[in-house]
Formats: C-alpha cells, sequence, structure tokens
C-alpha cells in the first residue's frame, strides 16, 4: 500500500504530504532527500530518476508536473504494482493543475486546497485496487477461466487489470506476483502495457494476452506443453471475454 504521498518543488521545499499508513517521516529532511536525488540524477545521466529503493520494506516512486518544476512522490510497499502506483500518481497531478493551476507552484497548498487533495486521494486509492467491474460480469469471467483451466494444456490462468490489480484471490500467488512482475518490467522498459509476451518458466509457458485497455489474461501452461496448442485456448478465451466486455 501507499505509506506518504508528496508533493515538492525541485528546490525540496514541501508542498503536500499525506501520510497514509505507518511510516511517518520528516517532512523537511524527506522534501530535501528526495530534491537531492533528482539533481544528482540530472548531473549523472541528464534524466530525472523514477524510482528508488527505501531498504527492505519501501520503494519510493516519481512523476513530474508537465513543467518538471514539481515532483509528485509516492513512497510504497517495495511490493506494490508499480503499475498501480504510477496511476495514481498521474491521477493526483491531473487533478492539482485541474483543480489549483499554476497557483500552487507559486503559493503552495493552503488547507482548502490540502483538504481536496486529501479528499480525492483517499477517492482514488479505494478504486486503484479494485477491478471496476459487476459482480454478474466477473462471474462469467471467472467461469471462462474455469473452462480455459479445465484443458489438459493449462495449468492455470488469471485475470488481472492493465495496472496489475487481479480478479480473484483464490489464484496462486507465486504465479500471480511472477505475471505482475513480468507486466511492471515490460512498463519499466517501454513506457507502455503489454500486448502480448510469451515467456519461458521452468519448461512451462506463461503467455500474457492483452484482451483490451483494461484487462490482461495470463495463463500458466503444463509442462512440456506445445505452445502453439496453448496461445490457440487462450486467444479464444480473451475473445469470449472481450465480447463479453463489448455488450456489458
Amino acid at each position: 500500500m501507499i505509506q506518504n504521498l508528496v508533493i515538492l518543488k525541485r528546490s525540496g521545499e514541501n508542498i503536500y504530504n499525506k501520510n497514509i499508513g505507518n511510516v511517518n517521516m520528516n517532512e523537511t529532511v524527506m522534501s530535501g532527500f528526495f530534491s537531492a536525488f533528482f539533481v544528482f540524477s540530472q548531473e549523472l545521466c541528464n534524466a530525472d530518476i523514477k524510482t528508488i529503493q527505501i531498504g527492505n520494506l519501501y520503494k519510493a516512486v516519481f512523476e513530474t508536473s508537465y513543467d518538471e518544476k514539481l515532483i509528485f512522490v509516492a513512497i510504497c510497499d517495495i511490493s506494490d504494482s508499480l503499475m498501480v502506483i504510477k496511476e495514481v500518481l498521474n491521477k493526483v497531478k491531473g487533478f492539482t493543475f485541474e483543480q489549483f493551476g499554476n497557483e500552487i507552484k507559486e503559493k503552495g497548498c493552503n488547507l482548502d486546497c490540502n483538504n481536496q487533495l486529501n479528499t480525492f486521494i483517499e477517492d482514488i486509492l479505494s478504486e486503484s485496487q479494485e477491478l471496476e467491474i459487476s459482480e454478474d460480469l466477473l462471474n462469467k469471467y471467472n467461469d471462462i477461466l474455469k473452462d480455459l483451466d479445465r484443458n489438459s494444456e493449462i495449468l492455470d490462468s488469471a485475470l488481472i487489470s492493465s495496472t496489475g490489480v487481479t480478479s480473484t484471490s483464490d489464484k496462486d500467488k507465486e504465479f500471480l506476483n511472477l505475471v505482475i512482475k513480468q507486466m511492471e518490467a515490460f512498463f519499466n522498459l517501454t513506457g507502455r502495457n503489454l500486448d502480448e509476451i510469451i515467456l519461458k518458466f521452468q519448461n512451462r509457458h506463461i503467455i500474457l494476452y492483452r484482451i483490451n485497455e483494461e484487462l490482461v489474461l495470463s495463463s500458466l501452461t503444463k509442462r512440456n506443453i506445445p505452445i502453439g496448442v496453448a496461445t490457440l485456448l487462450i486467444e479464444e478465451a480473451a475473445s469470449e471475454i472481450s465480447k463479453l466486455s463489448i455488450n456489458k
């Protein structure tokens, strides 16, 4: 989960800070620390830093404003989906400039600004951990996944949002974590969400197949199964889910 969300100037001046979890940090020290990292990153490689690991438990994820004068920071658990955190930061950035414009850079965040940001962030954090799918439609999706899993070629399958939120909690955690890490690796490398990727894993294949802008179908094949057969089954399941999502 996100522990802290911070908005600061490149100079290190703190504009806004929301403590969400159990990590309490000195605002002045934290802002100065992040500002120094940005200066170092620019001097070293002429680019802004995107993420840093903080100890063994946390990481900091960064986004900059459109003119690059403000830095938006989320301090979160190290296991949190980078795609989810980036989505949250981009929503906060969009809301900040839509509501307060450039004034926030010049005058900071007053009490009204602080209250509006608090409410907005609380709302989007609750939304980011859920798939926006009706229970009836989700049940239909899960029926398709169960049919897919009954095939002798498929060991396990899951439906995951493009930001790494899973549709069900009864899937193998190791499988889901591996899938989400691959999605994040692709996102880090390309700056966009994947369309389709096939990975070899312990004589099995992990197949990730984008259904639409919101959903990715992931499947783990059984050992030594021809990849063509498994891919065909997954494409058929993805097509069924796509038709349901269009007609929802």
